[in-house]
């Protein structure tokens, strides 16, 4: 009782201070927003205000003692916004505002809000924006076009909108549910990072949300910059600071999630499947940052709209084109230059056009990130008697790398709530290394050989994409993607033995394609308690594989399938209960028709207000297409994918997870255990490289992986700290395969991650720290002689286990620094970093290289893969 009454006082007494609150101040041309930042800080009020609004407004006059309601009451009376109290918070809101656009309701007892969110100086949609009301406590996210709906169907009429997007700064709307428009067009303003959002105590805007959803986090790679890559704004460095994301493996294509190898994770580009990931042979993300408008990590596909990869999905949403006015973008680097441009269509705010380019230029800037770069190449790639480049040594090294892409995309809205988008993307990387190992100076080695090797890849994408409103709750999607895939790997050895002054020429050459076409529609309604969505997809794949060489005709492999599903999902929410069942059933036609169900089932309990909630799900995935080998120079091989049937079975996976979330006003905290059972799977495909050189030649078998990931992140401007930890439990068993309880190539068992950012003024800096166990390698036992009948000897190598030894741990440190100015109308910003500030030593692997110099005798030579060591990077940066 004594509780309560408290409590009461409390409330009471809080009224009447706001109400005794007294303002004295002279102001003199002063923006209300100036004003009502002065006033919070003087007079310890919370005001919630659109700050870039209220700054065009300007205020001259004298308040002498005056009340403060009367006091913001003369402050606004020039103005067309009002003010009310809610919870001891002044909210600040627009008598009528021009982002709510008239539109028509449905006749209906249910009571609903549509509309969308978008950037407010260019008109840009914005994808997975949170979304929710305060007192009517209803919560939801903006699809892929920005477009959002809420429904309430309870007493509550005076409620609040509070809409939050990453790098942006939160919005707060009061409204009547009676009043509600049919449509409503939420514009948003771009906040500085660390510096704070539209509320007094706001917290900054974050580039990393750990969600209260089972296995998601959405990620704004325009607030990362530069800060986690080698000198280019990264996008996969970004999303290796996530938990159950491996962030330590360098020179390998794509991401790795809870223990899978990358060929089962699928990334999205609006809509279509980009295969080829990397460029420089792993170094960087092949998706230029600069095009990526938002992006979405699904660790656990709870929805039954998405299918195809048993890890999960990254799904990128691409810039769209400003609606104002053109601008454009350059960015110079140690590494490679970059330009995007984009403009608006007509003059109604309709269509609007982006397009970016990017381009290496290492074949005209040769400086130590160059030199340090393809010294990695040369140690990892190169058959050599040495790990490391020797420039002193009679190897003569000659590489060159290049690669660009291309990203565009076509933006239209016909009408509010439709929207039709036309993407593009096309990278390329060549590979050409030409290297020679010559015997001026050796005694026993009398060949001159002259290694050349020429690879290349690319990747083509397209898609259409159509969302329309038909109704305030009903919504129709459709897209129609397309994307292409192509390896070369050609290799032509000369080889002169100067003893007998003869001449010798092998080579190979080997293609790979895969085609990829898609299709999905959708139907997504919204009603009183739940938001139910059905649709199907249909996925054509094809692959080509060629290989020829000195001693073999071409040989040839082509395969197709089709894959076509159907889907339905719920979402159920009531009290403090937000339930999601959804299937997807799969049928696959390749050279036996099969079935394959995928069941959903998501659950979120919110033990505390909107701030602290548990999550549980269990879901099955299905996967008909793995890549069987990685590109690599040392093993002569492209990357290459091969469809499920006579020779693999379709891969399936059951995964539980179970965690909690809790954000609050500075703190953001993850954690989720999850365990999966994979069946079908092939032996990893570096692994596999080992002992598998030719087509159809693969160990199946099945993978448990159990693991904890944890994540927190707390920001108070103009600090932010991020940290992540994972740890793993796994093992593997193949068919036909000799060893038991394997150790996958990729796993790591534990893996820590540490970022810090700061900001003042027009400086930034960052430090990022990661460390993680060593990585599996077969050892080499020793060698065993073997008496022969004829009285001779042989030696023999003898290996421990595979994968049963570890590497010394992986360590690294990268800082950056940031300086931003603007000189007349455009902005620059100079960036310099530093990755593996400390030059650690870190290797991915340790080979072996068995040799027999005489009849009995033989030599081992050890090699380690190292990976990237120092390098600086400069970068330039101008927009206008």
């Amino acid at each position: 009782m004594r509780v309560i009454l408290f409590i009461v006082a409390f409330l009471i007494f809080e009224t009447a201070l706001h109400a005794q609150s007294r303002v004295s101040d002279q102001i003199n041309r002063v923006s209300i927003s100036s004003v009502l930042k002065s006033w919070s800080e003087e007079y310890q009020i919370d005001f919630a205000y659109d700050s870039y609004e209220l700054s065009n407004y300007v205020f001259t006059g004298v308040f002498k003692d005056e009340a403060i309601d009367a006091a913001i009451e003369k402050l606004l009376s020039e103005t067309p916004f009002q003010f009310k109290w809610i919870r001891n918070t002044c909210i600040i809101y627009p008598v009528s505002s021009s982002s709510i656009l008239p539109g028509k309701s449905e006749k209906t007892d249910q009571k609903t809000l549509a509309g969308e969110v978008r950037d407010r100086l260019s008109g840009e949609s914005l994808p997975f924006a949170t979304v929710s009301t305060i007192n009517s406590e209803v919560n939801t996210y903006t699809d892929a076009d920005g477009r959002f709906t809420i429904v309430n169907t309870g007493s509550v009429d005076m409620d609040i909108l509070v809409v939050f997007f990453l790098g942006y700064e939160a919005y707060k709307m009061p409204f009547t549910w009676a009043k509600t428009p049919g449509y409503s067009i939420v514009k948003l303003a771009r906040a500085n990072a660390l510096l704070p959002d539209v509320e007094i105590r706001a917290t900054a805007a974050r580039p990393i949300r750990f969600e209260k959803d089972v296995s998601v986090v959405h990620l704004n790679p325009n607030l990362s910059g530069i800060l986690y890559g080698v000198g280019e704004a990264d996008i996969t460095r970004e999303v290796q600071l996530t938990p159950g994301v491996s962030g330590v493996q360098e020179n390998n294509n794509g991401l790795f999630i809870r223990g899978s190898s990358s060929d089962q994770c699928q990334l999205l580009m609006d809509g279509f499947t980009i295969y080829h990931q990397d460029h420089f042979m792993g170094m960087f993300s092949a998706m230029n940052a600069n095009a990526v408008k938002s992006m979405r990590l699904l660790a656990c596909v709870t929805d039954p709209s998405q299918g195809g990869r048993t890890a999960g999905t990254l799904e990128l949403i691409g810039r769209e084109g400003d609606l104002r006015k053109p601008s454009a973008r350059l960015d110079l680097g140690t590494m490679s230059i970059s330009g995007s441009f984009e403009t608006p269509l007509d003059t109604t705010g309709k269509a609007s056009l982006f397009v970016s380019g990017r381009r290496s230029i290492t074949e005209w800037l040769r400086g130590p990130s160059y030199k340090e770069l393809y010294r990695t190449l040369y140690s990892s790639s190169i058959v050599s008697r040495k790990a490391d480049l020797d420039e002193t040594s009679n190897v003569k090294f000659d590489p060159q790398l290049l690669f660009q892409d291309l990203n565009a995309k076509l933006t239209y809205r016909p009408s509010p709530g439709s929207q039709v988008n036309v993407s593009f993307y096309a990278s390329r990387d060549d590979v050409a290394f030409t290297y020679a190992d010559t015997s001026k100076t050796e005694l026993v080695n009398v060949a001159d050989v002259r290694y050349s090797d020429d690879a290349s890849k690319s990747n083509r994408g397209a898609s259409l994409r159509w969302n329309f409103r038909v109704t305030p709750s009903v919504d129709a999607f459709t897209s129609v993607g397309f994307s292409a895939f192509e390896g070369r790997y050609f290799s032509a050895d000369s080889i002169r033995i100067n003893l007998f002054a003869t001449d010798s020429v092998q080579f190979t050459d080997r293609n790979v394609l895969l085609r990829d076409w898609s299709l999905l529609h959708q139907w997504q309604m919204k009603r009183s308690s739940h938001a139910l969505k059905v649709g199907f997809a249909l996925n054509h794949l094809e692959t080509l594989n060629k290989t020829r060489s000195l001693s073999e005709p071409l040989l040839s492999e082509s395969n197709s399938g089709y894959v076509a599903s159907i889907f339905m999902g719920d979402e159920w929410n009531f009290s403090r209960w937000n339930i999601k069942p959804g299937l997807r059933v799969n049928r696959f036609f390749d050279n036996g028709a099969s079935f394959q169900w995928e069941p959903k089932f998501s659950v979120r309990y919110r033990l505390k207000g909107d701030e602290l909630f548990i999550k549980a799900a269990v879901v099955r995935t299905a996967q008909c297409i793995q890549r069987i080998s990685n590109q690599s120079l040392y093993q002569n091989v492209p990357d290459q994918w091969q469809l499920a049937g006579s020779d693999f079975p379709v891969m399936t996976s059951n995964q539980a997870v179970l965690g909690m979330n809790w954000t609050s006003e500075h703190w953001n905290v993850d954690v989720e255990g999850y365990v999966k059972h994979t069946r079908g799977q092939l032996l990893n495909a570096a692994a596999g490289q080992y002992t598998n050189q030719t087509f159809n030649q693969y160990y199946v078998g099945e993978s448990t992986v159990a693991g904890l990931d944890v994540a927190a992140q707390w920001q108070s401007a103009p600090h932010r700290i991020v940290c992540a930890a994972s740890r793993i439990f796994s093992s593997s068993d193949y068919e036909g395969f000799e060893t038991q309880n394997v150790v996958e190539s990729h796993i790591r068992d534990v893996e820590a991650k540490l970022v810090y950012e700061w900001k003042v003024g027009p400086w930034s800096a960052s430090i990022l720290v990661l460390a993680s166990s060593g990585a599996p390698f077969t050892s080499l036992s020793g060698l065993q002689s073997f008496q022969l009948p004829d009285g001779s000897s042989r030696v023999f190598p003898l290996f421990g286990g595979y994968n049963r030894d570890r590497s010394a741990p992986y360590q690294r440190a990268d800082i950056a620094v940031n300086y931003q100015w603007q000189w007349l109308t455009t902005k620059w910003c100079a960036s310099l970093s530093v990755y593996n500030v400390f030059d650690s030593n870190n290797f991915r692997t340790i080979q072996y290289s068995v040799g027999a110099n005489e009849p009995g005798n033989v030599s081992v030579q050890q090699r380690e893969i190292r990976m990237l060591g120092r390098i600086p990077s400069l970068t330039l940066t101008c927009q206008f």
